[in-house]
């Protein structure tokens, strides 16, 4: 029995056995829209820096000075504080899966979705024999944005995120739900 287990079998309900337990990739990794992201986030904070630096060069209101570092403190967190806040939610973050349904413990969160009852389920494959898993469907407001693909992992849905083994997982799903 591996850590993930272990930490699942509090959540599990009687009879039910855990068929597959495991988290999502750790680290930093970049996704689609982090291609978009990165360049708004510094430019962001690019003009942000710039406006604070010609406020405090000219002797500018404290107002302004305040106004310029909010607008640094949310750049930084554009460019750099979201890798960190990702990070460590994934760090906090058990996947499992039972004859009866899929399981998400975040940190003392936990989201469970009967695989009795889920209509949709969303497979995406990635490198390295990882995969992407969704319960549900995305949003069709997302696609007539023209940026959907942006948005193609939508964290509103329960979702094992960049799983090993995704395809078996995958299989395994498809089979307790007769498909």
């Amino acid at each position: 029995m591996n850590f993930y287990s272990q930490e699942l079998n509090a959540e599990l309900g009687a009879g039910e056995k855990l068929i597959w337990a495991g988290g999502p990739k750790q680290g930093i990794y970049l996704t689609q829209r982090d291609f978009f992201l990165i360049p708004i986030s510094l430019s962001w904070l690019g003009t942000a820096v710039a406006w604070e630096y010609s406020v405090w060069t000219d002797g500018g209101h404290i107002t302004s000075l305040l106004f310029g570092g909010v607008l640094v403190a949310i750049g930084l967190f554009m460019t750099f504080g979201r890798f960190i806040d990702d990070c460590w939610r994934r760090s906090k973050t058990i996947y499992g899966l039972s004859e009866r349904r899929a399981i998400i413990l975040e940190g003392r969160n936990v989201k469970s979705v009967q695989l009795s009852s889920a209509t949709t389920f969303q497979f995406y494959r990635h490198n390295h024999g990882r995969g992407t898993i969704q319960f549900g469907v995305t949003p069709e407001d997302q696609k007539k944005t023209g940026v959907g693909a942006l948005w193609a992992f939508d964290t509103t849905l329960p979702t094992f995120e960049q799983i090993e083994d995704g395809e078996r997982v995958y299989a395994e799903i498809k089979r307790i739900v007769g498909l």
